[in-house]
């Protein structure tokens, strides 16, 4: 077991073969000092080599495996692990567990799922899963969308089976398919895919698998790497930023803590005379009890309490912009995350685009109203518009949208930014409308439910000193949205107007 750079290399050896699974976090695990104390226990890795692997298991149809193992130790006892990949694109992530299922060690710091704890010592909990159905449990879905493990390309392999043999058929096609077929299969563009399409396709040997980087085969390799890097090295940048903001607030929420002691010593300057440890009195609203107080400085007590005063005024003032200040490097650490998927999704054209948008100034902005051949859908007497790419999202909110329009993003998952041009003010059911559009141009646009936040444009900035694509937002409210189905969309989709 090793980490290198954005890859956590895992070898095992079965029947004289070596064989090693080479897995990758997107954006790279931190290996700085600070960081490695709350990603792995000391030792953990070590811990693992030379175990026997017993067992390989997952969740059914998702992205979610696990692999157990066992290992005597010198004194004679056995001791059992399990090792845990979620391969869900830039959460992607690895844990060791004890067993007692206690995190011993994980790649990256980055959970799919925000409120949940997956720090060294925790104990792990399975990211929820965002589809209600399955292969296993079809009654309700409405197609192969719905379903848990299916994305665009899958499902889209899986609707030709459908046409022939309706979707309760397909679905059990496939099903049976899986759990007897162990090859894997080379579909057009060279995706690997896990049961034969309709019209027929290469089958491939587990042990001959292998993915190769880059989802665009017209993209322009060397400048998406370089992109990739330029935004990896901001995300690095805010994560740390995060983190210490983070340690900043915890102190600062103490702040009563220092009151309380200042009070103490004021109270008790009479028998406070050096160092040392005494027993004092403590007022409260309650009454007054005695407590024991180490004084350990050298200065007369009550400069101390005058002191002390004045760092509590300082953490209690500091409390409310450190929080500010977390938010934005949260949501900055998020916009970074959002470059770094449109760069790994993006077509050479785009590609261009946003790295000019780096490397020159700003243009002057065009007049309002004026299109910049954004994705438009008209409804309800409304227009939406929705940035395609990156560089499309900051012309869309920079240079296009005015300080009163609505503003939607999809809340800390990348998406499309979507500005609601109506005359009058937009309805809440043009804004759920826009907010389902957001949700069908995301990330999560094949999850049952995608979160997005709304705010009116001019609550939306660009720090000084960001690139392109990178904003923060503040007074927003949150809706939870539905996507569209492609079908849907189709039907409210406009010509987009030439520049």
């Amino acid at each position: 077991m090793s980490v290198l750079g954005d890859q956590l290399y895992f070898s095992f050896f079965c029947k004289g073969a070596h064989f090693v699974l080479a897995f990758r976090s997107s954006p790279p695990p931190s290996l700085e000092p600070a960081q490695v104390a709350q990603g792995e226990a000391s030792g953990a890795l070590d811990a693992l080599s030379g175990a026997k692997l017993t067992a390989v298991s997952g969740r059914p149809y998702d992205r979610l495996g696990y692999f157990d193992f066992e290992k005597r130790r010198p004194s004679g006892k056995l001791v059992t692990y399990r090792f845990v990949l979620e391969p869900m694109g830039n959460y992607a992530n690895a844990f060791l567990l004890n067993e007692q299922g206690m995190i011993l060690y994980s790649l990256s710091s980055r959970s799919i799922d925000p409120d949940r704890d997956i720090g060294v010592g925790k104990k792990y909990t399975e990211p929820r899963a965002n589809k209600k159905y399955s292969l296993s449990c079809i009654d309700g879905a409405e197609g192969f969308e719905d379903l848990t493990g299916f994305y665009p390309a899958t499902a889209a392999l899986a609707k030709q089976y459908e046409e022939k043999l309706g979707f309760a058929g397909a679905a059990e096609f496939i099903r049976d398919s899986l759990e007897t077929d162990d090859s894997f299969y080379l579909a057009a563009g060279g995706r690997i895919v896990p049961f034969a399409p309709i019209a027929g396709a290469e089958a491939v040997p587990f042990e001959k698998v292998s993915f190769q980087g880059g989802k665009n085969e017209n993209a322009d390799k060397g400048l998406s790497v370089r992109l990739n890097r330029f935004y990896t090295r901001q995300l690095q940048h805010y994560v740390r930023l995060e983190s210490k903001i983070a340690d900043e607030l915890s102190a600062a929420v103490k702040w009563p803590s220092v009151q309380d002691e200042a009070d103490l010593v004021k109270a008790n300057l009479h028998i406070i005379k050096k160092r040392g440890v005494y027993e004092l009195r403590k007022y409260t609203d309650t009454g007054a009890e005695e407590v024991e107080y180490i004084y350990g400085s050298d200065e007369p007590p009550h400069r101390y309490a005058d002191k002390l005063y004045r760092r509590a005024g300082k953490l209690k003032r500091a409390l409310p912009l450190l929080e500010e200040r977390l938010a934005e490097a949260g949501q900055l650490a998020e916009s970074a995350r959002e470059q770094i998927y449109y760069v790994e999704n993006a077509e050479a054209k785009d590609l261009k685009e946003l790295s000019e948008l780096i490397k020159k100034p700003q243009k002057q902005p065009k007049k309002r109203g004026e299109s910049h051949g954004f994705i438009e859908y008209r409804q309800g007497g409304a227009v939406f518009y929705l940035g395609r790419n990156s560089a499309a999202n900051h012309k869309l909110v920079f240079q296009f949208a005015g300080p009163g329009d609505i503003w939607l993003h999809a809340r800390n998952i990348p998406s499309s930014h979507c500005v609601i041009r109506k005359e009058g003010v937009p309805s809440d059911e043009d804004i759920m409308f826009a907010a389902r559009l957001v949700a069908s141009h995301s990330k999560n646009k094949n999850e049952a439910w995608v979160p997005v936040d709304y705010t009116y444009k001019k609550h939306v900035k660009k720090p000084k000193n960001t690139p392109v694509g990178f904003v923060v937002y503040i007074h927003f409210n949150t809706l939870i949205a539905v996507p569209f189905s492609e079908n849907e969309l189709a039907g409210w989709i406009a010509k987009p107007e030439k520049n």
